[in-house]
């Protein structure tokens, strides 16, 4: 989970999965839209930008948000397990999710 930037490059090489690839790089066959969508959920929900929207199954699953090293988050909604000094990865916590059904 990034802001879409050169960092997503960083998560696509490690292999790991990314809620929305930057537009260049999603699959043609889905459409970049909703998923771009959820991105910014999860990037607000966690920086205190919007409501706590993230479904709590993300979460549960392991949820991590890469975002700049100057980004303010929501202490009950994101914990920081590691910090450059351009960049800084969260775990996403239960305070950012809500359930959906």
């Amino acid at each position: 989970m990034t802001h879409g930037g050169p960092e997503a490059f960083t998560v696509m090489a490690a292999g790991r999965a990314l809620v929305a690839a930057p537009r260049a790089f999603s699959n043609p066959f889905t459409r970049w839209e909703p998923r771009d969508a959820q991105r910014r959920r999860v990037v607000e929900a966690v920086t205190g930008e919007g409501p706590a929207v993230v479904p709590c199954a993300d979460v549960e699953a392991g949820l991590w948000a890469l975002l700049r090293a100057d980004s303010e988050i929501v202490p009950d909604r994101a914990r920081t397990v590691f910090r450059s000094d351009a960049h800084a990865v969260h775990r996403v916590l239960p305070g950012a999710c809500r359930e959906t059904r």
